[in-house]
């Protein structure tokens, strides 16, 4: 190829990202409790959505919403070492690790690309594990990108508040807790799978409930309406709150994140 023609060559188009494999875990007292039939009749009950898959109750995969699905029923545990990392940071099931000690299966939900919306990917992940929830004996869900231990009960809870307005991002996102120095410190991790930086609230001698509100509201209007923060900008959820955005180093994630001050 001459100079002329690599000088003038028309560009090769840049590759769209691949969406991520999402990965979820719905942890069994035995793989005798899952039958992809359940499922199937469960989700077009719930959802009105038919599933047509190929496989049986060990190994299957389905389209369905342009997302290319893949369900595996091990009849192993979860590794103990994966829970114990996790179970510590697992606020809203402090017997996690007792609870889960003898489980002696798991499902592997695995959504591996087709839609480019990740929210609606989350969506989509949200019903296939409630479905599995419903027709199993299961004790919990496991979710190690998102350092997430979340008990049956409390899944299928809030799993039903999902609308067009309201996310479950308690299901989707871990909010970190801590208290150093008398001060309270939130952040959140996950949302960079959401193609989104990670927020934290740090030396704030606000309540550290009111922290995890905040982080949970501020996330809810960054994923519903897609909004991406500049440092310097505000933000209010009444017409008296005014909180600094800054951003900076993370504190307690790795990278950079927005700083919420409180």
């Amino acid at each position: 190829m001459g100079l002329f023609d690599r000088l003038f060559k028309k560009p090769e188009p840049t590759p769209e990202p691949k969406p991520a494999i999402l990965i979820a875990m719905v942890l069994l007292p035995d793989e005798s409790s899952f039958a992809l039939k359940r499922l199937i009749d469960d989700f077009a009950a719930y959802y009105y959505e038919t599933i047509v898959a190929e496989g049986d109750d060990v190994a299957s995969a389905f389209t369905l919403q342009n997302e290319q699905v893949g369900l595996m029923c091990i009849d192993k545990p979860v590794p103990s070492e994966d829970i114990e990392f996790t179970a510590p940071y697992t606020y809203t099931w402090k017997t996690a690790s007792a609870d889960l000690k003898n489980h002696q299966a798991h499902v592997v939900i695995s959504l591996m690309g087709g839609n480019p919306d990740t929210v609606e990917r989350f969506k989509l992940q949200t019903r296939l594990i409630s479905s599995v929830l419903r027709t199993t004996d299961a004790i919990g869900v496991f979710n190690g990108e998102q350092s997430l231990l979340i008990p049956k009960h409390l899944y299928l809870q809030q799993a039903e508040q999902m609308s067009s307005t309201t996310l479950p991002v308690n299901l989707w996102v871990h909010f970190g807790l801590r208290t150093q120095g008398g001060l309270n410190n939130g952040y959140t991790y996950g949302l960079r799978t959401f193609v989104k930086e990670e927020m934290e609230i740090l030396n704030s001698d606000e309540d550290i409930y009111q922290i995890f509100e905040l982080l949970v509201h501020t996330t809810q209007y960054v994923l519903l309406d897609n909004v991406t923060f500049k440092p310097g900008q505000t933000l209010g959820f009444t017409q008296q709150q005014k909180l600094k955005i800054g951003y900076s180093a993370g504190n307690f994630v790795d990278g950079n994140s927005f700083k919420l001050t409180v």
